[in-house]
């Protein structure tokens, strides 16, 4: 339509219409379009466009409207500040606000991220064979979740979330991951924490050295000392960072064993020992650990289980391969001699110990099965459990089946035997006792 003055209000005349006039008119023209208030939720969700019909004339002028801005959208892990005009740095208007345009306007969300949540443990008390712990959380979500990485191992009797606590019952020795969850709140973010769970004692722990087993084990490295069995040449020393056992002997094995305090040997019915070990002599003879070790009444004479490595690449080893693997003795001889009356349990010619460079052992007795891994040592301590990583496996059924016992190192006319990283966890009478990493 038409009108006589510069305003872009409704029409005055319509097209074609006839009109009577005394004296000159200017007439502007007056159209009508559709007025579009749009969103961007600039990572968000984003509400639908609003629109109107808007009117302008020729003389470059339009009408305002007002509108009634979208409500807060949504975006995970983030909170809604404000509506921005044209650009996240434009002017900022309240979600739900009135806004007055007269031009086509897009409307830019602006967000703030929601703070870190955090789940922790804030303390725990232990019994026989379960943990119960309290659970700290800073956030304003809901703990959601509670589950352990492995059932074989433990099993969780409870979980409140309102007061915050877990009871787990660990079923065997060895570790497993808790990993307990929240959701995302109002302000802050959803949470996992994850933390291992050790069933069973940790008898000695030392990332760098056998320091605390010294500590615990006494000065020791003498052909007197209780702590050693078997027969010494050169004896036993450490430099603070990893130990060495050396060792010429060519009959007899030289073995370190752990006793407490009181000296009696500990009849532990599981262990894991884990463990760097390697030698830098040019020598190729046996060296390994001792596992359910029990010293016999009769001089020398031992029961337990042995892991035995040589690499017979100098001098064909101690028998070039064929006594590599895992063996059982019943109140046998501590020697090379006593060797040839243990029970073979399993074995494997090519698996042999690395010279001059630290891979990583890890040997459990776990009722009756056991099992060895080996990994090349890295410094991040990422050794998986998985087969791929697992050379010598055995479950001994027999009769002759050796049920409790200490843990050891020995090795045989291997000089600079050196083993370090060390750490033992326990069980014995039927009891698990827990700890958290």
């Amino acid at each position: 339509g038409w009108r006589t003055d510069t305003t872009a209000a409704d029409k005055e005349y319509s097209n074609a219409q006839n009109i009577i006039l005394e004296d000159s008119i200017h007439l502007y023209a007056v159209y009508t379009r559709v007025l579009t208030l749009s969103y961007d939720g600039n990572g968000g969700s984003t509400p639908s466009s609003q629109t109107t019909t808007q009117r302008y004339n020729s003389a470059g002028n339009y009408t305002t409207h007002t509108f009634t801005l979208a409500a807060a959208p949504t975006r995970k892990e983030y909170i809604f500040t404000n509506w921005a005009m044209d650009s996240v740095n434009g002017t900022k208007y309240n979600a739900s606000s009135s806004i007055s345009i007269n031009k086509d306007t897009k409307m830019y969300a602006l967000w703030e991220r929601k703070k870190e949540a955090i789940i922790d443990v804030e303390s725990y008390t232990t019994g026989k064979n379960d943990i119960t712990i309290q659970l700290s959380y800073t956030g304003d979500g809901e703990l959601i979740s509670a589950e352990l990485s492995d059932d074989s191992i433990a099993s969780i009797d409870s979980f409140d979330p309102d007061s915050k606590t877990i009871k787990i019952t660990g079923k065997k020795i060895g570790e497993v991951e808790l990993i307990v969850k929240s959701s995302e709140g109002p302000t802050y973010l959803e949470a996992t924490m994850n933390k291992t769970i050790v069933w069973g004692s940790v008898s000695d722990s030392n990332s760098t050295a056998f320091q605390s087993a010294l500590t615990e084990w006494g000065v020791i490295g003498t052909s007197t000392d209780e702590n050693w069995y078997g027969s010494l040449t050169d004896g036993y020393q450490s430099n603070g960072i990893y130990t060495i056992i050396e060792t010429v002997n060519t009959n007899n094995f030289t073995g370190f064993y752990y006793r407490d305090e009181n000296g009696n040997t500990p009849k532990y019915d599981n262990i894991i020992l884990e463990f760097d070990m390697t030698s830098t002599n040019s020598d190729d003879d046996a060296l390994g650990v001792m596992i359910r070790f029990n010293p016999e009444t009769t001089s020398n004479y031992w029961s337990g289980y042995m892991l035995l490595l040589d690499r017979h690449d100098n001098n064909n080893g101690v028998g070039n391969g064929q006594y590599n693997g895992l063996w059982r003795a019943n109140n046998k001889q501590f020697s090379m001699s006593g060797l040839s009356s243990y029970t073979k349990l399993v074995f494997d010619p090519s698996i042999v110990w690395s010279r001059n460079q630290w891979d990583h052992y890890r040997v459990e007795a776990i009722e009756n099965e056991l099992v060895v891994y080996r990994w090349a040592y890295n410094s991040a301590g990422d050794y998986p459990l998985i087969d791929t990583y697992k050379i010598f496996e055995y479950t001994d059924t027999s009769a002759n089946a050796i049920s409790s016992g200490s843990y050891g190192f020995w090795t045989h006319s291997q000089a600079y035997a050196q083993f370090r990283n060390f750490t033992a966890v326990t069980s014995m009478n039927d009891e698990l006792q827990a700890s958290i990493k």
